[in-house]
């Protein structure tokens, strides 16, 4: 079994075509810097509650989540994700936490197994 196998899923808007995939343990420890880094950097400075929540939550979750970016400049600057369509974004976003729900905050791993129980 190839160990590079997962789950993928692939958005599409206008041109731009975003291939997401179930975390590796890389794309997870990559989203986990990045928001350490924004959240350190956040607490340098004043910054508008949109960007910083962008910033810290968002960006970091989409942008490791993504197997193969067409259509956009990659890898993917902070300003530069702040202009792409809310349409993508939020297709974006659901396929990520469907592939990744255990990055949701509140994420609770017992109740999500007793609900795949009772079907």
């Amino acid at each position: 079994m190839s160990m590079n196998r997962r789950d993928t899923e692939t958005v599409e808007y206008n041109d731009i075509t975003i291939t997401v995939g179930a975390a590796s343990i890389l794309m997870g420890m990559q989203r986990s810097i990045a928001k350490g880094e924004a959240f350190r950097a956040s607490k340098e400075g004043k910054i508008e509650p949109a960007r910083r929540v962008l910033a810290i939550v968002t960006y970091p979750d989409l942008v490791a989540s993504v197997v193969e970016a067409d259509g956009i400049p990659w890898p993917l600057e902070f300003e530069d994700f702040l202009e792409l369509p809310e349409v993508l974004v939020t297709r974006w976003e659901e396929a990520t936490y469907r592939l990744n729900p255990h990055w949701l905050p509140g994420y609770d791993k017992e109740a999500e197994e007793e609900a795949e129980k009772k079907g």
